[in-house]
């Protein structure tokens, strides 16, 4: 249901039905603000990832014609409390965002991670060192791999562990 519903706003005037207040489910009205404030806040190949508090400044302003008025209101103050913070520029918890250093989008980097572990952009190709830099990562290009078995998505094990403990 929410896949379906959060691109619909509480005012009726989304997509792809029309649907509006309660007719949403509760989980869609939570995906529809936290998928814009992932988008705003998000580095993306052709802009800069937003500040939070611009983000929030959104949300608050599109409460209760884009976004329900009490969830935005939440989220908003889960911003103001720091919250949200540690998320920001984050793939998961602990696992900092690194983007391609030439073309832009976000490369996926395993819970293991270590200095000098080599990652592959699958939008260009590259072949990246990843160089620990406190508490997060930058990439390095170091060349291009024509080998599509290293462009391959590789299961996050640890994360997916993570996951099953935390629900099981």
């Amino acid at each position: 249901t929410a896949a379906a519903e959060h691109h619909e706003r509480i005012d009726g005037k989304g997509y792809p039905n029309g649907l509006q207040g309660e007719q949403l489910s509760l989980v869609s009205r939570i995906v529809a603000i936290v998928d814009a404030f992932d988008a705003m806040t998000s580095t993306r190949p052709y802009r800069k990832g937003m500040p939070i508090e611009t983000a929030l400044n959104i949300l608050r302003e599109n409460a209760g014609t884009q976004f329900d008025t009490e969830l935005a209101r939440h989220m908003c103050e889960l911003g103001k409390a720091g919250d949200l913070a540690h998320i920001v520029g984050h793939t998961a918890d602990g696992i900092p965002a690194v983007t391609c250093p030439h073309c832009g989008p976000v490369v996926a980097i395993p819970r293991s991670t270590e200095d000098g572990d080599i990652v592959y952009c699958r939008a260009c190709r590259g072949e990246l060192q990843l160089r620990r830099r406190g508490d997060t990562f930058e990439a390095e290009m170091i060349g291009m791999t024509d080998d599509p078995r290293k462009l391959e998505p590789v299961p996050n094990e640890a994360g997916i562990e993570s996951l099953l403990e935390q629900i099981g």
